[in-house]
């Protein structure tokens, strides 16, 4: 048997300075939360070829969720001004953004060993409920025409109950032995149910909300695969895979409350792929091994039904890639060096075109996208007790499909794309963008030392960073939701005594307060949200 349980509180540390009725004068409002969790795993072997694991798991948070913030990017800049404060926000909405989560899971897994090949099964299952809240303008409509929180409209959406239902099923049968070749085969299961009640709100303080929609989505997936590998060599291994899966979504949506009161939509998709690959790995010597791959890809089908009455549809996705690389050791095994070189290509890509000037919410399908790149990767021991490892990355994506368009913010930013006018509104034509969040160059460093001080005793210190450069916020590319260069720090030194379990340590986060855009809303005004700030604290831990 082993567990484990978490409680991580953080007290509220940001005003809303506007006040309204659920807001506490003078006071913080937002930015903490309480999040409790706790694992159980219980193993049980019967027999010598029969063995069991149940794992049981639950977890409940309450905290504040995603907060926007009005106006704090200038038109023509992609820079936060002079309207951004960490610790003070203007709401007249979103119950100051709160968010709860409740989730419990369960799984089963019984393997038996016939010798030439074990069986295995695992039953799952998984519920969750969360409710939450949002000031999505972030801002204050009413307030003053100089008010730096002036929004042209409020915006204020909430999730009143999601009830999301999953339950998995897999049976899989694998050899057992060292020889040359290896296999399995099995089956998997999926079926989801999630009802979501969401609803729009008006006005200040806390009112109810003048539109209520009900939401049912069920989904059910199935799949059969089989995977086998050969040692042509000692040094020379191929291995090749294949999987059938058939894909089904049944969606149905009723207006319960405001404009289209009664009225409803229903909608189902469906498809069946096959998807494959096939990989090699060659060991050239003791310390260095080649490896290459092609494999087929695929992603169901999707629908997006909060803007009822409008339902939106995407097709499904396949995906081919092809990568090949090294991994190495070095200096007597004192240093490790990984390279990767990678390209593929999406036909149908699914995207979700979010915002715009008309507030809509839709998935669309791209005639194709694709990305290349190049992954480094490795780790020197300096000596003295100093380590450092780091990592970069090329990742060049690319939208394909000169006839695709999306809505854009409107004469709230400086849109770069070719624009169209399609009847009486502006459309971006996206063909040759990057993908969304998708950073051209990332980079992450960390450099560790520990010095031992006897009995199984020691000191230690890590700093580590991350960057990553050039990220388009939306689909369409406007100067102020390109992203430049963000980055953050950390650092954590303490003593620990390996023996006994104990450690006892101190730490920042974000060591620098950096001040990085992470999202924006783009309907009603340039509105963004943004990376935690700096953190420090204590630890003690002790493991049993």
């Amino acid at each position: 048997m082993r567990g484990a349980i978490l409680w991580n509180h953080r007290d509220d540390w940001v005003d809303n300075a506007y006040n309204p009725s659920f807001a506490k004068a003078g006071d913080d409002d937002l930015g903490g939360f309480d999040d409790i969790a706790a694992r159980v795993h219980v193993a049980w072997r019967p027999t010598d070829r029969l063995s069991t694991l149940l794992t049981l798991q639950a977890r409940d948070y309450d905290g504040t969720g995603t907060m926007n913030r009005a106006n704090v990017l200038t038109k023509g800049s992609n820079k936060l001004n002079g309207n951004f404060d960490r610790d003070t926000v203007y709401y007249d909405g979103g119950r100051n953004n709160f968010q709860k989560q409740q989730t419990t899971s369960e799984s089963l897994q019984v393997a038996y060993d016939f010798g030439p090949a074990t069986l295995t099964g695992i039953v799952g299952s998984y519920h969750g409920w969360s409710q939450g809240d949002g000031d999505i303008d972030g801002g204050v409509a009413s307030a003053p025409a100089t008010a730096p929180y002036k929004t042209p409209f409020n915006s204020e959406t909430g999730t009143l109950s999601s009830d999301l239902l999953q339950n998995t099923y897999e049976l899989r049968l694998a050899s057992n032995g060292d020889g040359r070749l290896g296999w399995q085969v099995g089956a998997f299961y999926w079926d989801e149910r999630i009802n979501l009640v969401s609803g729009t709100f008006n006005g200040t303080g806390a009112p109810a909300p003048t539109r209520v929609t009900d939401i049912v989505q069920k989904s059910d997936s199935w799949s059969v695969f089989g995977q086998g590998s050969y040692s042509l060599t000692d040094a020379f291994k191929v291995t090749a895979g294949v999987r059938y899966t058939d894909d089904n979504r049944d969606y149905h949506g009723r207006i319960v409350l405001g404009t289209g009161a009664g009225g409803t939509g229903a909608v189902s998709v469906g498809d069946e792929q096959v998807s494959w690959d096939v990989s090699a790995v060659y060991e050239v010597n003791d310390d260095i091994n080649l490896f290459a791959r092609v494999a087929k890809g695929y992603r169901g089908p999707s629908i997006q039904g909060r803007n009822l009455p409008v339902l939106t549809t995407a097709d499904s996705e396949t995906v081919m890639s092809y990568e090949t690389g090294l991994k190495a050791r070095m200096m007597d095994g004192r240093a490790r060096f990984n390279a990767t070189a990678y390209v593929y290509e999406v036909s149908d890509m699914q995207f979700t075109a979010i915002g715009g000037a008309d507030n809509s919410n839709r998935l669309i399908n791209a005639d194709k996208g694709e990305g290349y790149g190049l992954e480094l990767d490795g780790d020197l021991y300096l000596g003295a007790g100093f380590s450092l490892s780091a990592g970069a990355a090329w990742n060049h994506t690319e939208i394909k499909d000169g006839d695709l368009l999306v809505a854009i913010c409107g004469a709230n930013c400086t849109v770069t794309d070719p624009i169209v006018t399609v009847g009486a509104t502006s459309r971006a034509n996206i063909d040759g963008n990057p993908f969304p969040q998708a950073p051209e160059y990332t980079a992450n460093l960390t450099l560790n030392y520990v010095r031992a001080l006897g009995n199984d005793t020691e000191l230690f210190a890590t700093t580590d960073w991350v960057l990553q450069k050039d990220f388009n916020l939306f689909l369409y590319e406007s100067v102020e939701f390109m992203q430049d260069t963000a980055f953050e720090g950390g650092l954590r030194a303490g003593w620990r005594d390996l023996n006994r379990g104990i450690e006892a340590a101190a730490y920042v986060r974000n060591i620098t307060d950096e001040e990085n855009v992470i999202g924006g809303i783009d309907f009603n005004n340039l509105t963004a949200f943004v990376n935690e700030p700096r953190t420090y604290g204590v630890q003690l831990t002790k493991r049993f």
